[in-house]
């Protein structure tokens, strides 16, 4: 009974790691790079993005 009760603590306690300690969620950026005729293809582009896709866009326009 002596080795149940060593064996008992000496175990680590399995939790789950505290939210500050996790790694923070993840989500794809996409890059468009365009030059001044590239306006008409952006205006076409974004109407058919969905809105929830996850996505982050960074648009780069050059004039």
């Amino acid at each position: 009974m002596a080795q149940a009760a060593r064996k008992a603590s000496t175990r680590k306690a399995r939790t789950s790691p505290r939210q500050d300690e996790r790694e923070p969620a993840l989500f794809p950026v996409i890059g468009i790079g365009a030059s001044a005729g590239g306006i008409a293809a952006l205006q076409k582009f974004f109407p058919e993005v969905p809105a929830d896709s996850g996505f982050a866009y960074v648009v780069i326009q050059h004039l």
